[in-house]
């Protein structure tokens, strides 16, 4: 079905719950569509047309999808923005659309319309077919604007639907703010065409809800990143009958210590290894059969459209089962990073998507290793730190672990964070690799004992 054509004549057949409360209430279908169309004449009394931009606070909740569906309406680039997680991102931001007015809660009435008309600024021909606009650094910090077109949207939203078979009894819990890719195109967007129940966590409450809401709003789909599921695994414990069928894994690499925990805690739930980047729509593939413990880092076959190869250093396409960096072509590839031509360039070459991250295919299953900016060589071999930290993470005593490397007088010396659960010494954790049998290429130089590691708002390591 072509979704982008038919996007609002689906939204307008869907009966029940669009958007659900803590309580357990919620707002119809109905009533969702009316906001919209009421956002959509306030928008258009205002000037906005094609071209313009609209910033949306993330913080809005369930009150962001009328405002959203008003922007789709009317061909207008949305920019979600997270003030409350990435105060530095936003600053950022605000530098280029310094004159555009922030739909925020002093915007909307609490019911989800907008107050008043508030005039555009901005206004850029390049943005005439962009649909999102998400400003991601990523791990490494430096902001970019990816530009996500309606074909890339809504190629990438067919092609999650065509294994992400949402049903309209579902009941999807979204977790991570709505500036993030794998939120709005992977999670929101499949929802609101299948007609299933939403609900959105505000990004204010600790993730240490997700436990209590999935099991009093009877949650049957919820997405994540392994770290998040994995810190909530005992919390989880305490709820013998929950109603969670579905739990899909994605934004960072899963590793053999939490997938153990995780299989082991959800033994009644079909649990997935998803993959992709902001850049690629976000989704490149998606594991949905189970994890492989002898090969957690496998992300599965490429979703409908996408096609992948690995390639070395000159450039050369690999065999199978060869390791070099990985690329995508598809029609959910991005158009561009927004006013960096010369980074688009580099990303970009021949219609393919330089992902910037190892990994080698087998019989059309991809596996990845790591990112190939954060590999270093060691005893001849190459080694990611995501290798050092699922093994450092095998200690019983260790809760968290960020490992990454110094070059020190032309030596490369491997560094290792880590926040204990009980205290311990740094000997005994040398000792545990030693009796481990833990190959002498993976034990960091130097181990610091940290109070905390910090995250990005999806829960993924800051590097």
């Amino acid at each position: 079905m072509n979704y982008e054509k038919n996007f609002f004549q689906l939204l307008k057949q869907h009966r029940g719950y669009c958007v659900l409360y803590e309580n357990g209430e919620g707002i119809l279908y109905e009533e969702i569509i009316r906001l919209a169309e009421e956002n959509v004449q306030v928008l258009r009394d205002s000037g906005y047309k094609m071209g313009n931009v609209i910033l949306v606070d993330v913080e809005l909740g369930w009150r962001f999808i009328p405002i959203m569906l008003a922007a789709i309406k009317l061909n207008i680039t949305l920019i979600p923005y997270d003030s409350f997680h990435n105060p530095s991102q936003f600053l950022e931001l605000r530098k280029i659309f310094d004159k555009d007015p922030l739909f925020n809660s002093d915007c909307l009435t609490p019911q989800g319309n907008i107050k008043k008309n508030y005039s555009p600024f901005y206004s850029n021909n390049v943005l005439d077919d962009v649909c999102f606009l998400l400003y991601t650094s990523g791990t490494t910090g430096n902001p970019k604007g990816v530009m996500l077109t309606y074909e890339n949207i809504f190629a990438n939203v067919t092609g999650i639907l065509n294994y992400f078979k949402l049903k309209k009894s579902d009941r999807l819990m979204i977790v991570r703010p709505l500036n993030n890719a794998s939120a709005l195109t992977g999670e929101l967007l499949p929802s609101l065409i299948t007609g299933n129940a939403i609900f959105i966590k505000p990004p204010t409450t600790p993730p240490t809800t997700i436990p209590r809401l999935v099991n009093t709003l009877k949650i049957t789909a919820l997405c994540t990143t392994p770290t998040v599921i994995h810190y909530l695994v005992s919390s989880f414990q305490k709820y013998t009958s929950l109603s969670l069928k579905k739990l899909v894994l994605s934004g960072e690499m899963v590793n053999e210590h939490h997938i153990k925990k995780i299989q082991s805690s959800f033994k009644e739930v079909t649990i997935w290894n998803a993959y992709g980047l902001t850049e690629a729509g976000p989704r490149v593939s998606c594991l949905t059969t189970s994890i492989d413990l002898q090969n957690v880092n496998c992300v599965g076959s490429p979703i409908m459209n996408v096609q992948t190869k690995v390639i070395n250093n000159d450039g050369k396409e690999l065999p199978e089962g060869e390791e070099g960096e990985l690329l995508v072509s598809g029609p959910s590839i991005m158009k561009g990073y927004f006013m960096d031509d010369e980074l688009t360039q580099e990303k970009i070459k021949n219609g393919w998507l330089y992902t910037a991250d190892i990994a080698r295919i087998v019989n059309g299953m991809i596996f990845v290793r790591g990112r190939k900016d954060s590999m270093f060589i060691r005893g001849g071999n190459n080694v990611f730190p995501t290798e050092i930290e699922s093994v450092l993470l095998t200690h019983t005593s260790i809760k968290d672990a960020l490992v990454f490397f110094n070059k020190e007088m032309n030596k490369t010396k491997v560094c290792a964070w880590i926040v204990l659960k009980k205290k311990i010494s740094i000997d005994n954790i040398y000792e545990f690799l030693i009796k481990s049998g833990v190959d002498s290429r993976l034990w960091p130089d130097s181990i610091e004992i940290k109070n905390t590691i910090n995250r990005t708002s999806s829960g993924k390591i800051k590097r």
